[in-house]
């Protein structure tokens, strides 16, 4: 009877694993966010202009100038609507094709079947599992 073999690699991946969770608990850069960044632009009579400042001071927009409104426009007449005609019934009665039922035809010759598709993907998934299952 042989003894199964001890692998060298075998603590490899729990010293990983060991540092990986150190790392997230405790490693990981811990802080809180910060804006220090402003910008904005404004458009107006005077011509357009940006600012963008970054740092601790931010500069205040200026305020923007009360808009004037538009004036009015003076309203134009209606017109009178005229008379329309009266539609009158056609003298003859309106006559449709007949209905003929559409054939759907036969399913395609030596089509796949759903079961073969769902043995593609199932059978290489159950060879994985067994392949990498823990010895």
């Amino acid at each position: 009877m042989h003894a199964p073999e001890a692998t060298r690699l075998a603590p490899v991946p729990r010293v990983l694993a060991l540092l990986t969770l150190t790392w997230a608990l405790a490693g990981c850069p811990v802080g809180t966010a910060s804006a220090d960044a402003c910008a904005y632009a404004s458009t107006g009579p005077d011509g357009s202009y940006a600012v963008a400042v970054a740092g601790g001071s931010w500069p205040t927009p200026p305020p923007c100038p009360a808009p004037t409104p538009p004036p009015c426009p003076e309203p134009k007449p209606t017109p009178t609507p005229s008379p329309k005609p009266t539609p009158r019934p056609s003298p003859t009665p309106v006559t449709y094709p007949p209905y003929h039922v559409q054939s759907t035809g036969a399913a395609a010759p030596n089509r796949t079947s759903p079961v073969t598709y769902v043995l593609l993907i199932a059978v290489p998934a159950i060879i994985a599992v067994a392949a990498f299952r823990a010895r």
